[in-house]
């Protein structure tokens, strides 16, 4: 028993004598790679080790509660980001995958509040901008989500997915025309985005645009989007012979 303890004791001296051989920086950059790789296990581990090295290190809590997000364990997530809050209040990033984190969880209001405070701090980074605008569509202030993707648009690069997004919020609001041209320029900048196609095609069916919409619809289907092939069976089975549907 006693030769088991001091096996224990040696191993874990062993193990903190080499963590101690790298820097809190090495281990941080270890473990954002392994997140990346969705290697969550592996990705906490070395998360772990570099607050061994650095305690106080919000830049680790904050990629934890990133990592903890990503796991989907968002109360692991909520308590991981808000150690890197009161570390450096500052760090906008931090408030941006909180306000996620509450999003994924539901809790818009808190979503809303939180991503609030990280655009409060950094006011040009788009991607706070409309993180926003998909809180503000689960809370149906559409025209609100529209003025955030509208502002993005206009003061980054195109990204498909902003466009895509506004589509959804017109489309709600009826204001099919202006969701038809936004998903015209989604699917420009992305020819292979499934999504869009299926919305588009759903609303060039619904504006008696039939063809058209089918055509997108089967290539929203050939491009992996389950709900197409549904619609192409109910709707448009006077051109099933010319998409040629695998079951």
């Amino acid at each position: 028993m006693i030769l088991k303890i001091l096996q224990i004791i040696i191993v874990s001296l062993i193990t903190l004598s080499s963590i101690a051989q790298k820097d809190a920086d090495y281990y941080l950059k270890i473990g954002i790679q392994s997140r990346i790789n969705k290697n969550y296990a592996d990705a906490l581990v070395n998360f772990n080790y570099a607050l061994q090295l650095d305690s106080n290190n919000a830049s680790v809590y904050r990629e934890m509660g990133v990592c903890y997000g990503d796991k989907r364990d968002f109360e692991s997530a909520l308590y991981n980001l808000e150690m890197a809050l009161k570390l450096n209040p500052k760090d906008y990033e931090a408030y941006g995958h909180k306000s996620n984190a509450y999003l994924a969880s539901g809790e818009y209001e808190n979503a809303l509040m939180t991503i609030n405070k990280a655009i409060e701090l950094d006011s040009f980074d788009m991607r706070l901008y409309v993180q926003r605008g998909i809180i503000y569509s689960k809370l149906k202030q559409l025209n609100e989500a529209i003025m955030d993707y509208t502002y993005a648009i206009q003061n980054s690069l195109p990204q498909s997915n902003y466009f895509y997004n506004r589509a959804v919020c017109y489309s709600q609001l009826g204001e099919i025309d202006k969701a038809i041209y936004d998903l015209d320029d989604a699917i420009n900048l992305n020819d292979k985005y499934a999504s869009a196609y299926y919305a588009r095609g759903s609303l060039r069916y619904e504006q008696d645009y039939k063809e058209s919409g089918c055509e997108d619809l089967h290539i929203a289907y050939s491009l992996g989007d389950k709900r197409a092939k549904v619609d192409l069976e109910k709707y448009c089975k006077m051109y099933l012979r010319k998409y040629k549907l695998k079951k």
